[in-house]
């Protein structure tokens, strides 16, 4: 809109879309290309806003999930809780907690927080 606001009101012949000069011409691919540089850092500024957003969330339900726990939360509930959130954190089909070794296929999260798959 820059441009071609510069190249109807600020350049010879005026009041028209013709450019009859060099430095007019430059000018104009210049606004074209500020122009489309300033989208584009509007734009990624909104997605590194909206992933900012979805951080503080995820966050927020882990410290609200830890304050039940640390609050005397039932050992039930917590693993039901603590699963449900595995899996939407991680979009995961089904969790579960199994307090012996799993016998069957999937994936296992150890003790020391590696995963691994059978």
């Amino acid at each position: 809109m820059a441009a071609a606001s510069f190249d109807f009101f600020l350049t010879r012949p005026y009041g028209s879309f013709r450019i009859s000069r060099q430095a007019d011409i430059t000018t104009e691919i210049l606004f074209v290309v500020v122009g489309q540089l300033v989208g584009e850092l509007a734009a990624r500024g909104r997605r590194h806003q909206q992933a900012a957003a979805r951080g503080r969330l995820e966050l927020s339900r882990l410290h609200d999930l830890g304050e039940r726990i640390a609050g005397g939360e039932d050992p039930d509930f917590a693993v039901i809780a603590v699963a449900g959130e595995l899996r939407e954190f991680l979009s995961l089909q089904d969790c579960r907690f199994v307090r012996d070794q799993p016998s069957g296929k999937g994936a296992c999260i150890a003790i020391d927080g590696t995963v691994r798959s059978s």
